[in-house]
């Protein structure tokens, strides 16, 4: 993981989450990022995770493109986010270039969503696309998530 790009977040949470964010659980080798997400009690949450970003490190051009190749985990109720992409000034909004659920009833489920301003002005423009009709039933295998 290139250090001059990339932060890895460590003891820390995120409001919304149930996983407390553990440098530990971020890992790289033969050019793969692996992120993984434990059930185990840390820091007042039931689960630990990892999350890396860019913030202050590294900000797109105008004009990009954004691939990403990853396998998520589909247990019941998981809310993975392989990507966002987020504004360098930490202003309002973001591109959700994949978040993948499995909630009950739906099955495995990728998100596809950009959001503009938050709080009462809080829009977003959003696309669904099941697994199955991927050709992946369980939501398991690799998925390349793109945007541009």
């Amino acid at each position: 993981l290139d250090t001059s790009k990339w932060n890895v977040r460590d003891g820390e949470y995120l409001s919304q989450d149930s996983g407390y964010l553990l440098a530990a659980n971020v890992s790289a080798r033969d050019g793969n990022l692996a992120i993984q997400a434990k059930p185990e009690s840390y820091g007042g949450r039931p689960y630990t995770t990892g999350y890396v970003d860019t913030n202050g490190l590294y900000a797109l051009p105008d004009s990009f493109r954004v691939e990403a190749r990853a396998k998520v985990p589909m247990e019941q109720g998981m809310w993975s986010g392989p990507l966002w992409l987020r504004p360098s000034d930490r202003s309002d909004g973001e591109i959700d270039l994949g978040e993948t659920t499995n909630i009950r009833g739906q099955g495995p489920t990728a998100h596809h969503t950009i959001h503009t301003g938050y709080g009462a002005d809080h829009r977003r423009f959003k696309s669904m696309v099941s697994f199955a009709s991927l050709g992946d039933r369980s939501g398991t295998g690799w998925h390349t998530y793109v945007v541009r």
